[in-house]
């Protein structure tokens, strides 16, 4: 069962920030995840929304000082380039996802053997059914479904397709026990250090 970061350690620092990145690391983590979108400069900065704010860590800075695996979730289109070229020097393991199937064939289109995850929630729940379509294309590593869509019958589903199956936010214990017994692979949680004593 990995546990992965959200946003670094959301919970614990701020989100999406070095420091963020660093406290997740201490505190044990498999894998941190994290936004990336483009900002007013131009640059590839982690950001979960359309923020104007200044100073926002830049994807190079963080790849600089991350030193476990990481999921970069592409927010928005026009990325997929710069992100492949970023990361062909990190030390560890990438695997990309994003809720939006374009962006993900996108990245397929270039590059044959990065692992892709396909991020389920409220706004594209609609693509279940054609999950399996899909990944004759994607070649997807992992399906990311959001808590409320993570029940017995869907995940099965899932696995028969040979995918992982990482579960986000998960910051109940409880629910961890409950997603755990379902087999799931992984989740995302906000709270490391809560739900890895419960591992």
């Amino acid at each position: 069962m990995l546990i992965i970061g959200h946003r670094g350690a959301a919970g614990l620092a701020k989100e999406n920030t070095i420091g963020s990145f660093q406290k997740a690391v201490e505190l044990g983590v498999d894998m941190v995840e994290t936004d990336l979108r483009r900002d007013k400069a131009g640059q590839i900065v982690l950001s979960h929304n359309n923020s104007s704010k200044l100073n926002l860590t830049t994807l190079a800075e963080a790849l600089g000082v991350i030193t476990v695996p990481v999921n970069l979730e592409l927010k928005q289109a026009g990325l997929e380039r710069e992100v492949l070229s970023a990361i062909k020097n990190f030390s560890s393991s990438v695997l990309i996802s994003s809720k939006y199937p374009k962006i993900l064939q996108k990245i397929r289109a270039l590059d044959e053997s990065v692992q892709l995850g396909l991020v389920i929630g409220k706004a594209n729940w609609f693509l279940i059914p054609f999950i399996p379509k899909l990944d004759k294309v994607l070649k997807l590593y992992s399906i990311h479904p959001k808590t409320f869509l993570a029940k017995k019958l869907l995940i099965q589903r899932f696995r028969r397709l040979g995918k992982k199956v990482f579960v986000w936010t998960v910051n109940n214990p409880t629910q961890f026990q409950k997603l755990k017994a379902l087999g799931i692979d992984g989740v995302f949680t906000d709270y490391p250090n809560i739900i890895k004593n419960y591992d």
